[in-house]
């Protein structure tokens, strides 16, 4: 399943600061240390990314930005010095317009766009989300 449910910002700061929600994905690897047994993270993407508000809060449609990460097609290769998809990162994802407080959850869809050239296996990595504000 390629849903990817479960950003919630909480925001309580006082005095309506705007705050960031970043993503970064390192390469994932099938720890063979074969130059096939590496996919980039540039490969990883992260988009249909949608606000969800919840009633009564303070956070409402429009006030929330939503920016999406892309894989790249064709996918890259796993040396390739780029910044697409949610590699080389940080990415923006999500920003806050107007600053309220109030709570909001993101949801959108992981792809990951493996070449052609990578070997058959199980490849780990890791997405880091920061949130700055």
């Amino acid at each position: 399943n390629t849903t990817f449910n479960g950003i919630t910002v909480v925001d309580t700061q006082s005095g309506n600061l705007p705050w960031t929600v970043s993503a970064a994905a390192s390469n994932l690897s099938d720890g063979t240390g074969h130059p096939n047994g590496v996919i980039s993270g540039e490969n990883v993407g992260l988009t249909n990314l949608a606000p969800v508000f919840v009633p009564g809060n303070a956070i409402v449609t429009g006030d929330v930005v939503i920016t999406n990460q892309p894989a790249p097609l064709p996918p890259v290769g796993p040396t390739d010095p780029g910044s697409a998809g949610l590699g080389g990162g940080p990415h923006v994802i999500a920003t806050d317009s107007l600053q309220p407080d109030g709570t909001v959850g993101i949801n959108g869809t992981v792809t990951l766009n493996a070449p052609t050239s990578t070997e058959a296996g199980i490849f780990t990595g890791t997405i880091t989300f920061t949130i700055v504000g």
